[in-house]
């Protein structure tokens, strides 16, 4: 019960969220690995995913479509970085971007849980 005078507390956001805000942390490593493959795709990448992340566990309701699409993207980039990594004999990067492309769908499955549309679109009590 909030004291009187005192704002309630938000609904901190579901664990679903805050999984897929930790997943994309983890892709910034990634980032720096696919320059080797793909050249500088990975740094053109790496502001909107800041952007993203910023955002992400947020209640603003355009975020989640836009992160999805995002990360969509993100894993067709980091396949085609897998595909030439494979190409050119690069195979340790091709297994770091093939974990990223991992990371990328996980993440899209998260903001896809019911709890994640139900934190966007549901008013907050």
């Amino acid at each position: 019960m909030p004291v009187e005078g005192e704002l309630p507390k938000p609904d901190p956001p579901p664990s679903s969220l805050v999984l897929a805000w930790m997943l994309g942390v983890a892709l910034f490593p990634i980032k720096f690995i696919s320059l080797t493959a793909i050249g500088p795709c990975g740094l053109l990448m790496m502001p909107p995913l800041l952007g993203i992340l910023g955002y992400l566990l947020t209640r603003n309701r355009w975020i989640r479509p836009l992160a999805i699409v995002f990360f969509l993207a993100d894993a067709g980039l980091l396949s085609l970085g897998v595909v030439a990594a494979i190409h050119f004999g690069i195979l340790a990067v091709a297994v770091a971007e093939l974990i990223g492309v991992t990371i990328c769908a996980i993440i899209c499955a998260c903001l896809f849980q019911r709890s994640a549309s139900d934190y966007y679109y549901r008013p907050a009590t």
